[in-house]
């Protein structure tokens, strides 16, 4: 069965946007080779939120992904846009993350890439449905922003798997997700 990945960067103090929600912070480490494409031919489907696909969609370049993305979005379930990404093969979802992990295995075989933003990684967490976390920590302290994890209300058991450093002090850490305790 496909394992549900949050594959995320973080600053070293927790957060994965800066306080004007912003990824700038992460544009000196986009020439670090830190084995996304490896990562990314593994994956069948993406699980986004709405503000997650939009930053994407919104950036001056083709679209970066090869299979389908699931975004969950009441607004946008209802009334999708009326131009979306060339290439792009997008379903919007109203539902519960639960149904949108179902949906997603209907489409593939292949693991499930949770990829934010933090409100969407925290409810997955929450819900126990997430089998791996791939956690790229950048080599800065922002001193506020969005913080990835926040407060999830439980505590998540984590089994490490690997570590690895990489050019410019990145340090990734994959985790088995274990169990979740109340």
């Amino acid at each position: 069965m496909s394992k549900t990945i949050l594959y995320i960067a973080t600053s070293l103090d927790g957060f994965i946007a800066d306080a004007q929600d912003g990824l700038g912070w992460l544009h000196p480490f986009e020439d670090v080779d830190y084995g996304y494409a490896e990562f990314a031919a593994g994956i069948g489907a993406i699980v986004a939120g709405r503000r997650t696909y939009e930053m994407v969609a919104q950036m001056d370049c083709p679209w970066p992904y090869a299979v389908p993305m699931l975004v969950l979005s009441h607004q946008l379930a209802q009334q999708p846009p009326a131009t979306l990404p060339e290439g792009a093969e997008l379903i919007f979802l109203a539902g519960e993350v639960q149904g949108a992990i179902d949906q997603a295995r209907q489409l593939t075989t292949k693991d499930i890439w949770i990829n934010g933003g933090a409100k969407v990684a925290q409810e997955f967490l929450r819900q126990g449905l997430v089998d791996e976390i791939v956690l790229s920590i950048i080599p800065l302290i922002l001193g506020g922003g969005i913080h990835l994890f926040g407060s999830l209300g439980r505590s998540i058991n984590l089994i490490l798997k690997n570590s690895q450093t990489f050019e410019k002090g990145l340090l990734q850490l994959t985790y088995n997700v274990q169990n979740i305790q109340n």
